[in-house]
């Protein structure tokens, strides 16, 4: 299916994705650039190629750095601003009011303690929500 596929624009990038996928490289993950063709028509599912004028990405986000990213895929080297094949679009929304809290110090077991704070919080405070941040999937499954 095409809507599986996923497509990398750096070509050093289809090795590594090879790698951490356990797959070998040209069947599941590939690369294709003039005259070398590293895919499989019926396996392939992430590939990697040089230029592609048609594809077109969108990365949105409400804490990355906009500016960082347009200058990497940016291939503007002229100095010229009208000619940035990279930009940044903003839609503004509304922001709500953060509070952010922090352990004072390590305990044995993090998922514990976030599930006993995240309880005291919603007992203690009004309506709203909570957000928290965990280490990976892996790990905190493994709790």
């Amino acid at each position: 299916m095409v809507d599986d596929l996923l497509l990398c624009l750096e070509l050093n990038v289809a090795g590594r994705v090879a790698d951490e996928r356990g797959a070998v490289l040209g069947h599941e993950v590939g690369y294709c650039i003039r005259f070398d063709d590293c895919t499989d028509p019926q396996a392939t599912r992430i590939k990697v190629q040089k230029k592609r004028g048609d594809l077109r990405l969108i990365v949105a986000s409400a804490t990355l750095d906009a500016e960082k990213f347009r200058d990497f895929f940016n291939q503007n080297d002229t100095g010229d601003p009208s000619k940035d094949t990279s930009v940044i679009l903003t839609v503004e929304g509304r922001t709500f009011p953060v509070d952010i809290f922090y352990i004072q110090s390590p305990v044995p077991d993090y998922v514990k303690s976030t599930v006993e704070t995240a309880m005291k919080i919603h007992q203690m405070e009004s309506d709203g929500d909570i957000l928290a941040f965990l280490t990976g999937q892996d790990m905190t499954l493994a709790n």
